[in-house]
């Protein structure tokens, strides 16, 4: 619970710099409720929802956005 959080909102900062340089920042854990991470930290449970998720924002990246 708590101590999963804690360490989740240790990664804001590393995915907020990850992300002003255009670069995907994908957290692969099924140990947390997801509704409980900042919007601005992309958390899944498996591997293949990440590599969808680093798929998906490459393509939205290629179209301006």
């Amino acid at each position: 619970g708590d101590v999963y959080k804690r360490q989740i909102v240790e990664f804001l900062q590393i995915s907020n710099t990850h992300r002003k340089a255009k670069h995907s920042f994908v957290i692969v854990t099924n140990k947390i409720n997801v509704d409980q991470t900042p919007d601005e930290i992309v958390v899944v449970p498996t591997m293949q929802e990440a590599y969808d998720v680093i798929e998906m924002e490459d393509i939205e990246r290629d179209l301006g956005f």
